[in-house]
């Protein structure tokens, strides 16, 4: 059940990204209200909270603070992002390149 509700959830939160924008802390807000509602579980706004404050600590997979150094040698890169910026501050630092402040 815990994968089925992780897969609804993240089904949910795709649906979400593709409307019309909205900040992604009310996309996470929603999208984690809709998947407990569905699976007949409490939802309370620390839980879409908690969720949020997740977010900064999730960090890129293994190889990618490797290629983009390697990237880096040759490219200029860009951060683009559906994320808020002070949510995903921490995942971006998290990276291991070099940032400059946004354009």
């Amino acid at each position: 059940e815990l994968d089925e509700f992780f897969r609804e959830f993240e089904e949910i939160r795709f649906q979400s990204i593709i409307e019309p924008y909205r900040p992604y802390r009310d996309v996470l807000h929603e999208s984690l209200r809709k998947a407990m509602e569905q699976h007949g579980l409490q939802y309370l706004s620390k839980d879409g909270e908690m969720l949020v404050e997740a977010v900064s600590t999730f960090g890129p997979w293994p190889e990618v603070p490797g290629v983009l150094e390697r990237l880096r040698q040759r490219c200029r890169l860009v951060i683009i992002s559906n994320s808020d910026d002070d949510i995903i501050a921490d995942n971006v630092r998290n990276i291991g390149v070099p940032t400059s402040p946004s354009l």
